[in-house]
């Protein structure tokens, strides 16, 4: 039981985490300036700037440039963390339809104040009803993905997070082009 609320923790951290990092990065995508590849898919250098900006803050002129670099470094981290995942899910063969999204969807917006409340957190974001569906469709699919894991015959159920990301990041190519 224990084992099961420890990764229920993690997995929201992780949807949360990746879900900063696509809620801002909509139209990142178009940039082909690669900081790192995943498995043959490009991070670019403005979904780094993006993420970077929307989960820790930006950078306030006042740090130092190794602190800087140091979360230029742990987001990108993330980032590597949160396309494996997805990339996993996929190759599961799991999938989020667009009903599931939607009741998602529907449920978030009843528990943060209806459409006002929706409004004024995608306002706050920066982002659209779209793009925020579009993020939402992804954590549903590594959450999918995480759920399948800890129900997994094969001794990956008591796998905790951390070590179940070590052993995909030891099987995937991952390059660091910064």
């Amino acid at each position: 039981m224990k084992n099961k609320l420890t990764l229920w923790v993690v997995v929201i951290l992780v949807i949360l985490v990746g879900g900063w990092y696509l809620l801002g990065g909509s139209g990142s995508s178009l940039s082909t300036n690669a900081v790192a590849r995943v498995n043959g898919e490009n991070i670019t250098k403005s979904e780094l700037a993006e993420f970077t900006t929307r989960f820790f803050g930006g950078a306030p002129d006042d740090i130092d440039e190794a602190t800087k670099k140091q979360l230029e470094s742990d987001a990108l981290n993330i980032l590597i963390d949160q396309k494996l995942m997805s990339q996993e899910a996929k190759k599961a063969g799991l999938s989020v339809t667009d009903q599931e999204v939607n009741d998602e969807f529907e449920q978030l917006k009843l528990s943060i104040g209806g459409d006002e409340g929706v409004k004024e957190f995608l306002s706050a974001q920066g982002i659209t009803e779209s793009e925020f569906k579009t993020q939402l469709k992804n954590d549903l699919l590594i959450q999918k993905y995480f759920e399948q894991v800890s129900q997994s015959p094969d001794g990956q159920a008591g796998a905790d997070i951390q070590t179940l990301l070590q052993q995909i990041r030891e099987q995937a190519e991952i390059e660091i082009l910064i």
